[in-house]
């Protein structure tokens, strides 16, 4: 519902959150939904990935167990026992995971209607199946983020699109950070949007790196704020770095203490158990 006390979103907002390939804005995603579906209803389209991975995902950052132990078949004894002791964590969660592939906004508008979503997670925008595919690609997606604007509007929906961003600008021997002006394929995202977000690496060539989530449209509020996120990927979680500013050393994250991200509630949940 927000992010570090600057963004919140509100019912029926079209919200984006942008992310170059493999930030992780999928296992974000997925943390946010998990979050606010203890309280409310949430629907989760996968257009890229098969439901099943996604429920894998989130056994993973529910449970505690290894993500590459589930994707090579190969748990143990111990992981199972981890999994039975908090599986009560996965139980009353109102979150709802729909293969999306080849649907259209209005096929995404029924479903979500007649699901009686309070929340719905698109991923991702580029992947909408257009009305019409005689258009260009530049032109399909621009009707896909009005259809996706008019949509959170009409219905009371809040929508929030996961997108691809243009590859990133050279600028000296760095990477400049993204801007509004990365969202692939059409300016009109940035204009449909009520908030943007996009995540990002801090050092683009340390596979270790924090990610950057910044608040980069924000009707509602003050917009340009950086929140710093290491990503844990043994376990498919996202924690709030206490260091804000951005380090010129390879961080030792190892060493670094985490808390959870301000204004949700710790992952996995009070009723299934913390994290070891």
């Amino acid at each position: 519902d927000k992010v570090d006390g600057t963004f919140r979103c509100e019912y029926g907002d079209f919200v984006v959150l942008g992310g170059y390939p493999s930030a992780g804005k999928t296992a974000l995603s997925l943390q946010l939904a998990w979050t606010q579906a203890k309280d409310k209803r949430v629907g989760y389209f996968s257009l890229e990935t098969h439901p099943d991975k996604i429920m894998d995902r989130t056994v993973t950052a529910v449970c505690g167990v290894d993500f590459g132990r589930i994707k090579e078949h190969s748990l143990q004894e111990e992981d199972w026992r981890e999994i039975e002791c908090r599986s009560t964590a996965m139980v009353g969660r109102k979150l709802e995971i729909i293969q999306a592939g080849g649907l259209s906004v209005v096929d995404i508008q029924a479903l979500a209607l007649a699901g009686r979503y309070d929340i719905i997670y698109i991923d991702y925008l580029q992947l909408i199946a257009p009305q019409d595919r005689r258009r260009s690609d530049v032109e399909q997606v621009t009707q896909i983020s009005k259809d996706l604007h008019v949509m959170a509007q009409t219905t009371g929906i809040t929508v929030c699109a996961l997108s691809q961003l243009s590859r990133p600008q050279k600028g000296g021997e760095q990477e400049k950070a993204p801007g509004l002006h990365s969202l692939r394929q059409s300016g009109q995202i940035e204009q449909d949007a009520d908030g943007v977000l996009l995540l990002y690496k801090e050092e683009p060539n340390n596979p270790r790196s924090r990610r950057c989530l910044k608040i980069a449209k924000n009707k509602d509020g003050e917009a340009g704020g950086i929140v710093y996120l290491v990503f844990d990927g043994a376990h498919q979680r996202f924690h709030a770095s206490v260091v804000d500013k951005p380090v010129r050393r390879e961080p030792e994250y190892k060493q670094t203490a985490f808390f959870d991200l301000p204004g949700s509630v710790k992952v996995p949940f009070e009723e299934g158990g913390e994290a070891s």
